[in-house]
């Protein structure tokens, strides 16, 4: 996915989502390319907040 977008000409954030779910037998699979979101990720920005700010400056 990453060659691809490169190839496109995009550069920049890129989140992309994977997802367990059980198949029509039950079985637990594994999709490891849901999505591609062109974007920091939610984890990536909270990441970041830990690091700048202290914890006792979050309010808790």
């Amino acid at each position: 996915a990453g060659n691809e977008l490169q190839a496109a000409g995009y550069f920049g954030p890129v989140g992309i989502d994977a997802m367990w779910y059980r198949d029509a037998n039950g079985k637990l699979a594994c999709r490891p390319l849901q999505d591609i979101n062109a974007r920091w990720t939610m984890g990536r920005l909270a990441l970041g907040w830990r690091r700048r700010f202290h914890n006792a400056s979050l309010g808790y």
